[in-house]
């Protein structure tokens, strides 16, 4: 979490998708059937592929296509930390800078 913190004012590095290459670990929500019940399930998968808007990501052995929105990195802060302990807003150019 600390790769996600500002040098120079200590809060958080607000995460930029645009960023997110092939190669990089993320997260994403996926709904799973348990009996006749729909539950959303957090999956973790890795980008194989990229066009633009979409992803294409491999989770054990099942390859799904997901929109931006749908994608976050696996090693980002969580939204409500951006809530508790602020946004960092030094410079435009920090925007994603850790994403490895």
């Amino acid at each position: 979490m600390k790769n996600w913190q500002c040098r120079n004012c200590g809060l958080y590095i607000r995460v930029d998708k645009d960023r997110i290459k092939v190669g990089n670990v993320i997260v994403f929500s996926k709904v799973v059937l348990i009996q006749r019940y729909k539950k959303m399930k957090l999956a973790q998968g890795v980008v194989v592929g990229r066009e633009q808007e979409k992803f294409k990501v491999l989770h054990e052995g099942v390859y799904y296509f997901l929109e931006k929105d749908e994608v976050y990195p696996a090693d980002a802060p969580v939204f409500f930390l951006y809530n508790m302990f602020g946004e960092c807003k030094c410079l435009p150019k920090n925007a994603g800078k850790r994403l490895r």
